[in-house]
């Protein structure tokens, strides 16, 4: 029989023996995760060699859940933190975890044990926002304690690049509940690599090893949560979660990781679930239109996304649907960003950047006369539209907003089953727990309460100005649209502008 603390040491998870907590594994599992000899080193050690890779260490934080130990790191700039769901999986775990930072010896060679050089606690419980079992991970909220301030400790950010084998990486974590350690090389002084890109396990155990990431970098008990870092760019790719590796053996084989990618796309769904102090609105919807729609004022860019930079100023704001009024009475503003900072803030700006950064609940949108050349909305989960099929694109649905973008007569898709079926409009949307779907806008960014006088050449009722532009780059000779009442108004030339209060206008780019 495999001991309990053994079995959990699999998962990476430090436990003390009078800990209330399940066993994961089957009695075959594999306790080990040091490869052949721990090459891990004190944080400190890679201050001077490594300042960069310090510096985003600073992000990592000592989980202590009731009796046991993990790791977590924040993950985008709105006090979120990722650990393992293994770690925090239900409220009661979550109201029972500490989190501290800055735990780290002084010295490089400094002896460590579990819980020694204590840093700093932010909060004794969090909010565990979303969680999912098959990929193991916990996205929670901070209930920081008055006064502390997170900016010092910077975040972490998911890469969105494909990961090769024999990419270099690293792990930074706080293994066995000791001190802030890296893991960065193997065999003596050879960069830490990716060992395999698709690890599937052949019998399934509660690691639920499908498609993982496997690595050759030292962790132990409490390394749960630990994120595995590209080593060129210093993003995340992988969030450490399962051990594998043998010790003192030079064929000590792997540990393993999830994919950020995967989380990444999962993530999405905290817009449905809440995040605290924040009231978030729901993306597009299908739903019938009211006798008199309001048009949408502004153009949404991708959901839980934020976009560093260019900053005009912020204004406190708790709803994501206030932020177009302060945008578009703002000079100079053509974009902005609202995060849950501070109980909500829309963050006005000059430009998207070019940067875009993972960040759990923010939502962001293109401001009127901001240039829109073409954006596509945020996916609408569970929904099937109808409409002109193009062409079918086989490939996951990250990748087909850039290829309704590259096809001139695409103005939508919906994803299905690995393809992405483009069309040419969207013609209403029907429930489907298969499929998802999104808008892709290709017109000018819209005049607000402006409308276009003359050149009609015909109308075509419509739930939201942005079906307009579809509609008009369909129709022969049309190169502009006014937008009212549920109706768009096609047009042969932009011609007179008039203020004209719910009207919104567009030319076709």
């Amino acid at each position: 029989m495999v001991s309990l603390t053994k079995a959990l040491a699999v998962f990476g998870l430090a436990v003390l023996a009078q800990a209330q907590i399940p066993s994961f594994f089957d009695d075959n599992a594999q306790a080990e995760s040091i490869c052949n000899t721990d090459e891990s080193q004190n944080v400190v050690c890679y201050k001077d060699s490594e300042p960069a890779k310090v510096s985003k260490s600073s992000a990592v934080a000592r989980l202590k859940i009731s009796e046991s130990w993990c790791t977590g790191w924040l993950f985008g700039s709105e006090g979120h933190l990722i650990t393992n769901n293994h770690c925090i999986n239900n409220d009661a775990a979550a109201a029972n975890t500490r989190v501290e930072f800055a735990s780290v010896t002084p010295g490089c060679q400094d002896s460590v044990s579990l819980g020694s050089n204590p840093g700093v606690y932010a909060t004794t419980n969090v909010t565990l926002i979303l969680n999912d079992v098959k990929l193991d991970f916990a996205l929670v909220k901070l209930n920081l304690v008055d006064g502390f301030d997170l900016a010092p400790y910077g975040y972490l950010q998911a890469s969105e690049t494909s990961v090769n084998v024999n990419d270099t990486a690293y792990v930074m974590g706080h293994p066995y509940g000791k001190p802030r350690r890296i893991a960065m090389v193997k065999d003596g002084t050879t960069a830490g690599r990716i060992t395999t890109t698709n690890y599937t396990e052949r019998v399934q155990t509660d690691c639920y090893n499908v498609d993982r990431l496997g690595h050759n970098l030292d962790t132990e008990g409490g390394s749960s949560g630990s994120p595995l870092m590209s080593a060129t760019s210093n993003l995340v790719i992988g969030l450490h979660n399962c051990g594998g590796c043998k010790a003192s053996t030079r064929a000590y084989g792997s540990n393993y990781a999830i994919k950020i990618t995967y989380i990444s796309q999962v993530g999405t769904k905290v817009t449905s679930v809440g995040v605290k102090s924040a009231v978030l609105t729901s993306p597009v919807t299908t739903s019938a239109p009211p006798s008199t729609p309001s048009p949408s004022l502004c153009l949404p860019a991708k959901a839980n996304y934020d976009f560093p930079g260019n900053d005009i100023s912020y204004v406190p704001s708790r709803q994501f649907k206030d932020c177009c009024a302060e945008c578009t009475s703002t000079y100079g503003c053509n974009f902005y960003v609202w995060t849950d900072y501070n109980s909500g803030t829309c963050w006005l700006k000059s430009k998207q950047g070019s940067d875009k950064v993972l960040s759990f609940g923010s939502r962001a949108a293109f401001a009127p006369g901001g240039g829109v050349a073409s954006t596509c909305s945020p996916v609408e989960v569970n929904t099937d539209y109808a409409g002109v099929d193009i062409v079918g694109v086989a490939g996951p649905l990250d990748t087909c907003c850039d290829a309704c973008k590259a096809n001139y007569k695409c103005n939508a898709y919906s994803w299905f089953n690995g393809v992405c079926y483009l069309k040419g409009k969207r013609h209403g949307a029907s429930p489907n727990s298969h499929v998802q779907s999104a808008r892709v806008y290709k017109c000018a960014a819209p005049q607000v309460n402006t409308d276009y006088v003359g050149n009609d050449i015909g109308s075509v009722v419509a739930e939201a100005a942005e079906d307009c532009c579809a509609v008009c780059r369909s129709t022969a000779k049309c190169k502009a649209y006014s937008y009212a009442q549920g109706v768009c108004y096609l047009k042969s030339a932009k011609g007179v502008t008039k203020s004209n209060g719910g009207v919104t206008s567009a030319t076709v780019a």
